[in-house]
């Protein structure tokens, strides 16, 4: 295990990489080269999937006020997935800012 500040350094010696981000640990096999690439590569791929999310939620939520006709079953079950796409969209941690 090498932690370091030097870019250099790990460029040139690692062979694995594992990036601690929000409390989550994930493993590139590969070096830091490549790191930086994958890294943004993951967080557009995190923010394009929050996006995805959020316009579900506003679709449902269009629903909700002007589509629900009765108390029939899938009313009531599309109303509990709502639910859980507003808690998934809270539980959701943004990654940090880029510099």
């Amino acid at each position: 295990m090498l932690i370091s500040h030097d870019r250099r350094l790990l460029a040139n010696l690692s062979r694995t990489t594992v990036w601690l981000d929000r409390g989550k640990t994930r493993r590139i096999e590969m070096g830091f080269a490549t790191f930086e690439a994958w890294r943004d590569e993951q967080l557009a791929e995190e923010e394009l999937a929050q996006h995805k999310l959020d316009r579900k939620i506003v679709a449902e939520e269009h629903w909700v006020r002007y589509g629900v006709t009765g108390r029939r079953k899938r009313n009531v079950r599309r109303m509990a997935q709502l639910q859980a796409l507003r808690q998934a969209r809270r539980e959701h941690r943004a990654p940090p800012a880029r510099r």
